[in-house]
């Protein structure tokens, strides 16, 4: 098969996936469920635990923020047993003293920056600031360029000294963002069973060659468009047919096998979110024997 040449082309086939599935499912424009059969139940729970089971301790004294309950399957969507039944398992766990003087560290630059804006926007220094800029015009007009001299100067000094908002702004916002791009205080890892498309929709993306007889891509870390601290991302791809979908930010593409046993992993996608140094140290410590041994040959 040909590879990818775009995202936009691996969007439609998932689309296209995705329309058949709801066409199974729904019947007067409602979507159905049934009840799981015993094998959907078992191969679910086992599936779950086996993914559990292959990720390794957390970090010493960090805390679980999220993660996946083990619990039993109760209800599938009609249709489910034409393609191949999905799964996933993720867990989040955070350094929760990095996180609480962040927390406080945030607090105060808050509180600086309403100081400074509040002395910037003092009524009697935008006054000020207003009448020599009157006199500054007038001075200009008349052509005495001595005095236009002097209450130029005045004004800048007045400016540098009672205008400290600008400064501070920009001396926060550079300790932020230094706070937010410091060694990771979070780390996730997830786990998604029989997934057969992904974008990487986060700056530039790396193919590593690090563990053992497989490969993991890497995207960077970096401020969202709402200005939020993103780490990175080290994924791997186990399973057939995943190829590399190329242009705009990319992503990753395997063929859904069709008209096969719906309870079986096919693919499995393995996604660090963290500094690389420690993401790329939990990928080397999963449980890949384990996670292997749940995949059809």
């Amino acid at each position: 098969m040909a590879p990818f040449t775009n995202l936009r082309t691996a969007t439609i086939l998932l689309i296209t996936g995705m329309l058949l599935l709801v066409a199974w499912q729904a019947a007067g424009g409602e979507i159905k469920k049934r009840p799981p059969t015993s094998e959907e139940k078992d191969y679910f729970i086992t599936t779950l635990r086996a993914l559990k089971a292959a990720i390794p301790e957390a970090p010493g004294g960090w805390q679980i923020d999220e993660e996946t309950g083990i619990k039993p399957l109760k209800r599938v969507f009609v249709g489910q047993e034409k393609i191949p039944f999905p799964v996933l398992f993720s867990i989040t766990w955070i350094d929760p003293f990095a996180k609480k003087q962040s927390e406080k560290s945030r607090d105060q630059e808050e509180k600086l920056l309403q100081e400074s804006r509040e002395q910037a926007e003092n009524a009697d220094y935008m006054t000020h600031i207003d009448a020599l800029n009157a006199m500054l015009k007038e001075s200009n007009d008349r052509g005495d360029k001595q005095q236009s001299l002097n209450l130029q100067n005045q004004l800048n000094q007045l400016l540098n000294e009672r205008d400290p908002y600008r400064t501070k702004v920009k001396e926060s916002m550079e300790r932020m963002k230094e706070e937010l791009a410091s060694p990771s205080k979070s780390l996730s890892i997830t786990l998604e069973v029989n997934r057969f498309a992904l974008g990487f929709n986060q700056g530039e993306v790396r193919l590593l060659d690090v563990l053992p007889d497989m490969e993991y891509y890497r995207t960077a870390a970096k401020f969202n468009d709402e200005g939020e601290w993103q780490e990175g991302i080290s994924q791997v791809f186990l399973g057939r047919g995943w190829q590399r979908i190329e242009g705009e930010s990319g992503g990753m593409q395997a063929v859904m096998p069709v008209g096969v046993l719906h309870t079986a992993v096919y693919t499995l996608v393995v996604s660090v979110q963290g500094e690389e140094q420690q993401a790329q140290h939990y990928l080397q410590k999963m449980d890949w024997q384990l996670l292997r041994a749940l995949m059809v040959p």
